[in-house]
């Protein structure tokens, strides 16, 4: 490797990592105040929840810091004329070029281990810190506010100690699930994290059910929540976005196989009322709640097929963020750096990020190949090697 390449490889690490650097806690204290506000937790659960974080934050941060350097380094060098130079000793430019998309290669690459890691390891990291601090959440937030609210469970009461003092729930199921209201002269409770329940102790209080079903008592009652409900955050172990790329081809395989079987024993289903000249059966809603469960496990094996794909695209956006910014910088030799920056990144902004998202919401409801995810990687891609050639010709 010639010295005039290692400098520019140097210089473009050097500027990526200060980037990188300064982009990264703003993006992760952003995302923990994100936790901060939904979830009411306390300044220790943040501090544990940050390593599971981080890694969210940076495969973020990373592609931007890609495209900051590559025009902060590449102008400077067509503004000072280091390329007019270069090319003077007869050397071509893709000499200095290459070993930087060579490095957006390898940067791509831990941008989709990242994204990986922030799915299968951050997103369960976090669920157990918010579980595990619910108890106290739960208390500062009523101690504080006289309430907490979090749009799926609401607890009004007064404390002391670590009881509660004329205690309101109300706990909305969600769709089709019924309202329950429950009122007790006082209550404890008991955060489970293993087993994921808050133990609700009342005493002397009474039950309702959507004003439909009510249960008076004096004694004691013992009531369990799920903590998803008191979070605000479901279970994300099964979800496609939460599977490691390891094992979501194993996953898919399976839920193909639970498709066609549902598929058959409903076929065969219909085929007996058929035959029994039961037709109203068909119409039932019962059996429109079995239809609408097979369309939600099809659209789960559209997702599965989706997120790799998905996953490397998002990785590989360093790749072609570097391929548009060079080309861009060395063309605008007499634009400042936050010049060719903004041309590079507002284009980003409108047309990347909608082409991303148009092609996973295409590719997540079936309606085409998951390779459509990568549509805005091959624009960037293809403007850039445009770019290219405009900008090596002069």
């Amino acid at each position: 490797m010639s010295t005039i390449t290692r400098y520019v490889l140097f210089d473009f690490i050097r500027v990526f990592v200060v980037t990188l650097f300064i982009l990264t806690p703003i993006l992760l204290f952003s995302l923990l105040g994100f936790e901060l506000r939904h979830q009411g937790i306390g300044p220790s659960s943040m501090l544990k929840i940050m390593p599971y974080i981080l890694p969210s934050a940076m495969y973020i941060c990373i592609p931007a810091a890609t495209l900051f350097a590559s025009v902060t380094v590449f102008g400077r060098l067509s503004r000072e004329n280091e390329l007019t130079a270069i090319k003077a000793m007869g050397i071509s430019p893709m000499a200095i070029i290459w070993p930087t998309l060579f490095l957006s290669v390898l940067l791509s690459i831990a941008t989709l281990w990242l994204n990986d890691l922030s799915v299968s390891w951050g997103r369960a990291g976090v669920y157990r810190v918010v579980l595990s601090s619910i108890e106290k959440t739960v208390f500062g937030m009523i101690k504080s506010r006289g309430q907490f609210d979090n749009g799926r469970v609401t607890i009004i009461a007064d404390v002391d100690g670590n009881q509660l003092i004329r205690p309101h729930f109300v706990v909305n199921g969600g769709e089709n699930k019924p309202i329950v209201t429950l009122v007790a002269e006082s209550a404890f409770f008991k955060c489970d994290p293993v087993e994921e329940k808050l133990t609700l102790k009342l005493t002397n209080g009474s039950w309702d059910r959507d004003g439909k079903i009510q249960l008076r008592f004096e004694d004691e009652l013992n009531w369990d929540l799920s903590l998803s409900d008191m979070t605000k955050k479901e279970r994300e172990r099964d979800k496609p976005s939460s599977l490691p790329l390891a094992v979501i081809s194993d996953e898919l395989r399976k839920q193909l196989k639970e498709n066609e079987l549902r598929k058959e024993e409903l076929a065969v289903r219909a085929m007996l009322q058929l035959n029994a000249g039961a037709m109203h059966s068909i119409k039932t809603a019962n059996w429109n709640q079995e239809m609408d469960a097979l369309k939600q496990r099809e659209k789960r094996s559209h997702r599965l097929r989706t997120e790799p794909y998905r996953r490397w695209a998002n990785g590989f956006s360093c790749f072609g963020f570097a391929i548009l910014g060079i080309p861009l910088a060395i063309w605008m030799k007499n634009s400042d750096m936050w010049t060719s920056f903004g041309m590079c990144f507002l284009p980003t902004l409108a047309v990347y990020v909608p082409l991303v998202l148009f092609g996973v919401d295409r590719a997540k409801s079936g309606a085409f190949h998951p390779s459509i995810v990568w549509v805005g990687n091959i624009v960037v891609v293809l403007f850039g090697i445009l770019l290219f050639r405009r900008a090596l010709r002069h």
